[in-house]
Order: C-alpha cells, then structure tokens, then sequence
C-alpha cells in the first residue's frame, strides 16, 4: 500500500484512535488544527503519541510535537507515513 490510499488508511485509524482517547467521535475534517478547535487538550496529547507509537513504530521527540505534527488528523498521518 502507497501514496494516497496509504494515507487514506492512516487518516481513518488516527481518527479512531482519537476518538478513543477523546471518548467521542471525531467529525472535523482532516486538516482542521484539532488542538485550536478543543479536540485534542494538552493532557490528551500524550496518550495520543504513546498510541502511535506503538502503533506505529515511530519514534517521536521533543522537537516532533512543537513542530505541529500532531495539531490535525492530516498532519498526524503525514508524519507517521514518513517515519514509518
């Protein structure tokens, strides 16, 4: 699996995982900053990067989060398809 079905897939599973952390459904579209909008709260961010970690198998610093990757949806899977 590649390119744009590769990141479709992403996007889903990210979204699910979300919601799980969230306890409800996420409904914003993908590139929205779910930080700004109150989706996604500093304490929920955490168990968000821990999630796709071992997900994932990526490794995420410091440097990571203050770099926006984890803000929105499209951002969260563009990050683990590079990394991955």
């Amino acid at each position: 699996m590649s390119g744009p079905l590769k990141l479709e897939v992403l996007r889903q599973e990210i979204r699910a995982h979300v919601s799980r952390i969230v306890g409800r459904p996420i409904t914003m579209p993908d590139g929205e900053d779910a930080v700004a909008a109150g989706v996604i709260k500093s304490m929920n961010l955490l168990d968000l990067i821990t999630q796709l970690e071992d997900s994932y198998g990526v490794a995420v610093s410091q440097k990571d989060i203050h770099a926006g990757h984890f803000r929105s949806i499209e951002a969260m899977a563009s990050f683990v398809a590079v990394r991955k």
